[in-house]
């Protein structure tokens, strides 16, 4: 149903609902890659900046056919940050073994795709958002193949490195809601907005909800 959201620079929103309600739709279309609904969506800046100042990560990585650097570095060039930022961005999020992986140009991302756990190519994708330092983050439960505690660990680093980023998460741990400031719930095809305590970060149904 038609809904009014308005999204301020600094809010941390988790989207919560039943599967199939349209969570990860809502996503899509702040990103420009949903055009089937009616209505207007208003971003602080012109098309041709959405690369520069907005990041959406959904819940499979992608990982392109180019060696682990450009991996990493993904979508830009490879050459885009030095060896030390990758190599930091990797430690932030536990993959210190991958940082000699940057001088290697001999594998691309087929030989990698199976040799990284699901875990690790999530834990891969937050590597990439501390190198890009979006200004607004949009993570389509890109922590589900993670144990709670690693998911924990992950949105702490993420709130410590990008203390203003403006964050709208869809969850797969429930560990992780209070690490956001607003709660939009779909339910019977409305979307209501409301302000998170520790209370109602425990009120907050599971993501497997039927």
């Amino acid at each position: 149903n038609s809904f009014d959201l308005t999204i301020k620079k600094g809010d941390r929103i988790v989207l919560t609902g039943p599967r199939g309600c349209g969570k990860s739709t809502v996503l899509r279309a702040i990103e420009g890659m949903w055009d089937s609904g009616q209505g207007e969506i208003t971003l602080p800046f012109s098309a041709p900046e959405i690369l520069e100042h907005l990041l959406c990560v959904p819940q499979r990585p992608y990982i392109p056919p180019v060696p682990y650097r450009g991996i990493l570095s993904y979508p830009y060039e490879a050459g885009k940050y030095t060896d030390e930022e990758m190599a930091e961005a990797l430690r932030n999020v536990g993959l210190e073994r991958m940082i000699p992986r940057l001088q290697d140009e001999v594998h691309d991302g087929s030989y990698w795709t199976p040799r990284l756990s699901p875990g690790e190519q999530q834990a891969l994708c937050f590597a990439r958002i501390f190198l890009r330092k979006p200004d607004i983050l949009m993570l389509d439960e890109v922590t589900s193949s993670l144990d709670e505690v690693s998911a924990v660990g992950l949105y702490r680093k993420l709130l410590e490195k990008l203390p203003n980023v403006t964050l709208i998460s869809i969850v797969h741990h429930k560990e992780i809601i209070p690490f956001h400031t607003l709660h939009a719930s779909i339910e019977d095809k409305n979307l209501t907005v409301r302000p998170i305590t520790s209370a109602t970060a425990q009120a907050v149904p599971g993501p497997e909800a039927p």
